[in-house]
Protein backbone atom coordinates (compact mmCIF):
# COMPACT_ATOMS: atom_id res chain seq x y z
CA UNK A 1 0.00 0.00 0.00
CA UNK A 2 1.19 3.46 -0.72
CA UNK A 3 1.15 6.20 1.89
CA UNK A 4 -2.22 7.75 0.95
CA UNK A 5 -3.97 4.39 1.04
CA UNK A 6 -2.17 3.32 4.21
CA UNK A 7 -3.85 6.14 6.06
CA UNK A 8 -7.33 5.25 4.84
CA UNK A 9 -6.77 1.51 5.02
CA UNK A 10 -7.82 0.95 1.40
CA UNK A 11 -5.91 -1.42 -0.84
CA UNK A 12 -6.32 -0.61 -4.51
CA UNK A 13 -3.99 -3.41 -5.63
CA UNK A 14 -6.88 -5.84 -5.41
CA UNK A 15 -9.01 -3.67 -7.68
CA UNK A 16 -6.18 -3.31 -10.18
CA UNK A 17 -5.65 -7.06 -10.22
CA UNK A 18 -9.34 -7.68 -10.74
CA UNK A 19 -9.50 -5.18 -13.60
CA UNK A 20 -6.39 -6.66 -15.21
CA UNK A 21 -7.77 -10.20 -14.99
CA UNK A 22 -11.12 -9.17 -16.49
CA UNK A 23 -9.39 -7.24 -19.27
CA UNK A 24 -7.14 -10.19 -20.04
CA UNK A 25 -10.15 -12.39 -20.81
CA UNK A 26 -10.91 -10.40 -23.95
CA UNK A 27 -7.26 -10.39 -24.95
CA UNK A 28 -6.83 -14.14 -24.53
CA UNK A 29 -10.07 -14.89 -26.41
CA UNK A 30 -9.16 -12.65 -29.35
CA UNK A 31 -5.61 -14.01 -29.52
CA UNK A 32 -6.87 -17.57 -29.29
CA UNK A 33 -9.38 -17.04 -32.08
CA UNK A 34 -6.92 -15.23 -34.33
CA UNK A 35 -4.38 -18.04 -33.96
CA UNK A 36 -6.81 -20.96 -34.03
CA UNK A 37 -9.23 -20.08 -36.82
CA UNK A 38 -6.66 -20.14 -39.66
CA UNK A 39 -5.41 -23.56 -38.51
CA UNK A 40 -8.83 -25.18 -37.93
CA UNK A 41 -9.14 -26.72 -41.43
CA UNK A 42 -5.75 -28.42 -41.00
CA UNK A 43 -6.70 -29.70 -37.55
CA UNK A 44 -10.02 -30.97 -38.86
CA UNK A 45 -8.30 -32.95 -41.63
CA UNK A 46 -5.75 -34.48 -39.26
CA UNK A 47 -8.28 -35.40 -36.59
CA UNK A 48 -11.02 -36.32 -39.07
CA UNK A 49 -13.50 -34.57 -36.81
CA UNK A 50 -14.96 -31.93 -39.04
CA UNK A 51 -18.30 -31.61 -37.33
CA UNK A 52 -17.09 -31.47 -33.74
CA UNK A 53 -14.82 -28.47 -34.38
CA UNK A 54 -17.45 -26.72 -36.47
CA UNK A 55 -19.96 -27.16 -33.66
CA UNK A 56 -17.72 -25.06 -31.44
CA UNK A 57 -17.94 -22.21 -33.93
CA UNK A 58 -21.71 -22.58 -34.23
CA UNK A 59 -22.12 -22.46 -30.44
CA UNK A 60 -20.03 -19.29 -30.39
CA UNK A 61 -22.06 -17.79 -33.21
CA UNK A 62 -25.31 -18.23 -31.31
CA UNK A 63 -24.30 -17.79 -27.68
CA UNK A 64 -21.85 -14.87 -27.76
CA UNK A 65 -24.64 -12.37 -28.58
CA UNK A 66 -26.84 -13.95 -25.91
CA UNK A 67 -24.04 -13.70 -23.35
CA UNK A 68 -23.49 -10.07 -24.36
CA UNK A 69 -27.16 -9.28 -23.84
CA UNK A 70 -27.16 -11.05 -20.49
CA UNK A 71 -24.06 -9.18 -19.35
CA UNK A 72 -25.71 -5.88 -20.26
CA UNK A 73 -28.78 -6.78 -18.22
CA UNK A 74 -27.32 -8.68 -15.25
CA UNK A 75 -23.76 -7.40 -15.03
CA UNK A 76 -20.52 -8.57 -16.57
CA UNK A 77 -19.15 -10.44 -13.56
CA UNK A 78 -22.36 -12.44 -13.11
CA UNK A 79 -22.01 -13.72 -16.68
CA UNK A 80 -18.22 -14.11 -16.99
CA UNK A 81 -17.67 -16.22 -13.88
CA UNK A 82 -20.23 -18.96 -14.74
CA UNK A 83 -19.04 -18.88 -18.36
CA UNK A 84 -15.44 -19.43 -17.28
CA UNK A 85 -16.51 -22.28 -15.02
CA UNK A 86 -18.41 -23.91 -17.88
CA UNK A 87 -15.40 -23.47 -20.18
CA UNK A 88 -13.14 -25.05 -17.55
CA UNK A 89 -15.49 -28.01 -17.12
CA UNK A 90 -15.80 -28.41 -20.89
CA UNK A 91 -12.04 -28.26 -21.38
CA UNK A 92 -11.32 -30.87 -18.73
Amino acid sequence: MDRANAETGKDIGGKRGMIASLASISLVMSLGNSMLIPVLPIIEKQLKRVYSLRCIRLWQLFFIPIAGYMSDRMGRKKVIIPSLLLAAIGGA
